[in-house]
């Protein structure tokens, strides 16, 4: 599943991802990236691939700057979704230490300029199991990682 998305969308986005940066910081809501990029540019990934996700499926996109923390993207078939963007072709989908009780499904979204490509997703019981669990980088913080190549597949691949 894939879709490219157009230089004024992604202007959006950026200005919408710095409101929503803004209000984060100002309400000392947490970034709790894994990764060394900058922050604005972890959400602004983000809000892309919540974008992109949401474009594909004909799904609404609260794009609302309010204080969010803990919560899921979206609703799709009834389950809450989280989508984790990342700019690594071979990039892994990631979940925090600490599991979020509101997130049904996991989706992993791989950006590469205007492309955003959506190699498979997980149920949460799937990320959050012991074998999964792993550090990254040079963060010691433990996060549930799983490759691309042990995601469920969209049907229509």
């Amino acid at each position: 599943m894939e879709i490219t998305l157009s230089e004024a969308e992604m202007n959006v986005l950026r200005i919408i991802a710095n409101l929503r940066g803004l209000v984060a910081r100002a309400n000392n809501i947490t970034n709790q990236r894994v990764s060394e990029n900058h922050t604005q540019d972890v959400e602004f990934d983000g809000l892309v691939g919540e974008y992109a996700f949401c474009k594909i499926h004909n799904l609404f996109l609260d794009i609302v700057p309010q204080p969010r923390s803990g919560s899921y993207d979206c609703k799709f078939y009834d389950q809450a979704v989280d989508i984790k963007a990342t700019r690594y072709k071979n990039g892994v989908l990631l979940g925090h230490s600490k599991r979020n009780p509101d997130v049904d499904v996991y989706v992993l979204c791989i950006i590469d300029g205007f492309n955003v490509r959506f190699p498979g997703y997980a149920l949460a019981d799937e990320l959050y199991v012991e074998a999964n669990l792993t550090t990254l980088g040079k963060y010691d913080t433990p996060v549930y990682a799983l490759d691309q190549s042990k995601l469920r597949k969209w049907k229509n691949q």
